[in-house]
């Protein structure tokens, strides 16, 4: 299986932080564990699909420092038991930071809006990361978006997002808050400098 494949060479070439992203159908096998539909899984039998429990598995042998996982996926949030379990996902690895985002509770469905590129929680995370997170800090985080996901989806009475993380996995930061980036003072900048200084004017509207 390409997916698989995909997941087990990064698994293996990382060394920093590794980030497995899965979106599609999500399914529930006759021990109440989640299973993830690939393209080749066949209607009706959830025994064609990939058990979450293997990815996990590639997980805790990962050379990795940090694994982020997101599910965005129906019963997602039966992740989450694996990584709270007495000999947690982290603790098994010993890595410095694990942290998994799903998109739904146990026992709930995702939402994929009609008409609509993404699935309700990616487009709501994707707008996140574009448009970043007012009053928020300079980097985003994992535990900051996991929590204005969380207000963003309830508020608009979307499935609610869980997250599990461990040993700080909450503090990976995935880029830059946009919100927070400084807005260059074209006018006051131009007031104090050369107005035909053409040089100034593009070094004001620069961001580093």
């Amino acid at each position: 299986m390409r997916w698989c494949g995909a997941v087990r060479q990064a698994a293996a070439e990382a060394g920093d932080t590794l980030i497995v992203y899965f979106a599609g159908h999500g399914l529930v096998d006759a021990q109440d564990q989640l299973v993830l539909a690939l393209p080749h899984t066949e209607f009706g039998r959830v025994e064609t699909g990939l058990p979450y429990d293997w990815v996990r598995q590639v997980l805790l042998h990962s050379r990795a420092e940090r694994h982020v996982v997101i599910l965005d996926c129906c019963y997602s949030g039966l992740a989450l038991g694996r990584m709270s379990a007495g000999a947690g996902l982290a603790d098994q690895a010993a890595v410095e930071g694990s942290f998994l985002l799903a998109a739904a509770a146990e026992t709930r469905t995702a939402l994929a809006p009609v008409g609509e590129t993404n699935t309700a929680f990616t487009g709501a995370l994707l707008e996140a990361l574009r448009r970043g997170i007012p009053g928020g800090p300079a980097l985003v985080d994992l535990g900051v978006l996991y929590r204005h996901l969380r207000l963003t989806m309830e508020a608009r009475g979307h499935p609610v997002p869980q997250a599990r993380d461990r040993n700080g996995g909450a503090q990976v930061a995935l880029g830059r808050n946009h919100a927070d980036l400084p807005t260059a003072p074209v006018a006051a900048a131009a007031a104090g400098a050369d107005a035909g200084s053409v040089s100034g004017r593009i070094r004001a509207r620069s961001v580093p």
